[in-house]
């Protein structure tokens, strides 16, 4: 995350790309590596701007009603404040113009995940002067990075769905061998409680198919329309969860 240790990497990252800086753009949500790069205090629900120079202190463009979202920027950093639209582009167009900056764009979005500032605010960077390139290369050296309490609870996860899923192999097996079979459904619910044991949680899933249904890419389990398992199936568990 930016902070003012990492500055002095990331202007000499900039200076690599040959670009002026690096644009940093939020708004609801829209962008989760500049909340993060910034390390915003919950949900701005005004549009900011940081401009993050290839040399010199960075400087936040913010809105006068969150400035409690800032509580984190360095002081030692700049922050100007508007309160309208045209105070927010002035603004803007004083730190951008006719400089090469990086921003989280992917022309013709070519790879997705770094296409986050929409087509109307690259308009607008446009118009103050501005020429822009993709910061993905920024992306992949600052922002999807682990440090070791990310590895290490990538280890543990890791580990816990291995023995869920072996687990769940053995009793889908011993069911069907017992002449009590279960079904889809069934084993699905038992790899949640696992979860629910283990402190892991998911937004959706884990998904149990068997044989036709394992070829669906979209299929859900249903109690209401129930898949018992049997001998011969092929039975695909994918599941996925997070500390």
């Amino acid at each position: 995350m930016l902070t003012p240790g990492l500055l002095a990497a990331v202007q000499g990252a900039l200076a690599d790309a040959g670009v002026d800086g690096w644009l940093l753009y939020e708004f609801r949500g829209t962008n989760p590596v500049a909340h993060a790069m910034l390390r915003l205090e919950g949900m701005v629900s005004r549009r900011v701007f940081a401009w993050v120079p290839r040399s010199g202190p960075p400087v936040a463009i913010t809105h006068a009603i969150e400035q409690s979202a800032w509580s984190r920027w360095p002081v030692e950093w700049k922050r100007t404040v508007y309160s309208s639209w045209q105070s927010l582009e002035s603004q803007l167009e004083s730190v951008v113009r006719g400089q090469r900056v990086m921003m989280e764009y992917s022309p013709a979005d070519g790879v997705p995940v770094a296409d986050r500032v929409p087509a109307g605010v690259v308009e607008m960077v446009r118009a103050s002067g501005a020429t822009i390139v993709t910061s993905a290369e920024l992306i992949s050296r600052f922002f999807a990075v682990w440090d070791d309490s990310h590895r290490a609870s990538h280890h543990r996860t890791a580990e816990a769905l291995a023995r869920i899923a072996r687990e769940a192999f053995v009793r889908a097996g011993q069911s069907v061998g017992a002449g009590t079979p279960l079904a889809e459904h069934e084993l699905m619910a038992w790899i949640r409680v696992q979860f629910d044991r283990e402190r892991l949680t998911t937004d959706h899933g884990p998904n149990v198919s068997a044989s036709e249904n394992a070829a669906n890419p979209h299929y859900e389990p249903s109690p209401a329309v129930p898949r018992v398992l049997r001998a011969g199936d092929v039975l695909l568990i994918d599941l996925w969860a997070m500390e």
